[in-house]
């Protein structure tokens, strides 16, 4: 989605729901351009679904407006999820190997 109809679509909403005083609100985007609108609008954190692997401006734009932020991860890109499905399959073996890599944090799952 191009980045000014992702801020046309998410910067009405987030400023709706701050003046009704639905929050703290967040937003999920990987696109700096957008995060500087949503947090403009009221938003209080920024979910990048990337992990910052998309675009290295957002951690930028995030700490200068004294934002919260989620780092998450994701498996390849939006428009290949529809041709590569995640199966429970998949999923189960995923986890599994995260947990395998992970020894220090077995214990807790």
């Amino acid at each position: 989605m191009a980045v000014d109809e992702e801020i046309g679509r998410v910067a009405p909403v987030i400023e709706q729901l701050v003046r009704r005083g639905l929050g703290p609100v967040s937003v999920d985007t990987r696109k700096a351009a957008v995060a500087r609108a949503a947090l403009a609008a009221g938003a209080a954190v920024v979910n990048d679904v990337s992990g910052l692997a998309f675009d290295v401006a957002l951690a930028g734009v995030v700490s200068a407006a004294g934002a919260g932020m989620i780092l998450m991860h994701m498996r390849g890109t939006p428009a290949r999820w529809t041709r590569s499905p995640c199966t429970s399959t998949w999923r189960r073996r995923w986890r599994r190997s995260w947990v395998r890599r992970r020894p220090g944090r077995r214990q807790g799952a």
